[in-house]
């Protein structure tokens, strides 16, 4: 996040989530308030994208209020960004699109370590959505700006980085994102995103909402996450139905019978 007079450069917002297929090309507008959280927010990071760098960033979490109708349950919330290189400016309003979450690849610049691949199953880009996702669900309860700043600089790497097999790459001249200066103590903000991007599940699956903003130079806002069950997960909850149901149609024969 880039702050020039009360300005956020890629700034803005993440909380969160992937469209699940019944939602695709719901055409709702929503606006929505962009409110300054000073305390979730650290000035002062260098970084480097596509060889182009970004320095003196504000770097964490940006909280959004709605100032029109809301998504249910998201009438207020703090998130992170998905988009360097997009803008938000303090106390402005803004509005987004529901879009369906296939075919979408990130508006400026594009996901995935080749940044050209739009969100459908193999490609880099939908690796890398869903390794955002599921590093911003395990971590979207954090409350300390250290804390915010690694969730933020965790979600751009992973949008980045991340290969079509679902690798990240973390260092290295194939590498599109990387960190130069981390203004926090010993860089704890950095390193604690090395260490939860390490512990990332193998080709995470997630499902929910994106809000495309209506002017293409902000930003993408994603809420909602939800892990997309396994097939075998839900085979195991239907066997388990079973014994409820047929205990069931016994229970309705005594009766009948009674």
């Amino acid at each position: 996040m880039k702050r020039t007079t009360n300005h956020l450069a890629g700034a803005a917002a993440l909380g969160l989530c992937l469209l699940g297929a019944s939602q695709a090309n719901a055409q709702t507008t929503y606006n929505y308030t962009l409110v300054n959280n000073e305390a979730d927010l650290t000035g002062g990071f260098d970084v480097t994208l596509d060889g182009s760098g970004d320095n003196g960033i504000l770097v964490g979490g940006a909280m959004f209020t709605a100032s029109g109708t809301p998504v249910p349950g998201y009438a207020s919330f703090t998130t992170v960004c998905l988009d360097l290189r997009g803008s938000l400016t303090l106390g402005s309003t803004y509005s987004f699109t529901e879009q369906g979450f296939n075919g979408q690849n990130g508006i400026n610049p594009g996901w995935g370590n080749d940044g050209l691949g739009a969100v459908s199953p193999g490609t880099a880009a939908s690796a890398a959505i869903n390794n955002a996702a599921a590093v911003y669900a395990a971590h979207e309860n954090v409350t300390s700006p250290t804390d915010w700043a690694a969730l933020q600089l965790a979600v751009w790497k992973a949008l980045y980085d991340t290969t079509a097999n679902g690798t990240i790459i973390m260092s290295g001249s194939d590498a599109r994102f990387s960190v130069n200066t981390d203004p926090t103590q010993n860089s704890a903000a950095w390193t604690e995103a090395k260490t939860w991007l390490s512990q990332l599940p193998s080709n995470p699956n997630y499902s929910g909402y994106l809000l495309e903003p209506v002017n293409s130079g902000e930003q993408e806002v994603l809420i909602g996450i939800q892990p997309v069950p396994e097939p075998a997960t839900l085979a195991a909850g239907a066997v388990m139905l079973v014994p409820f149901l047929v205990s069931s149609s016994r229970f309705l024969r005594r009766r009948r019978r009674s």
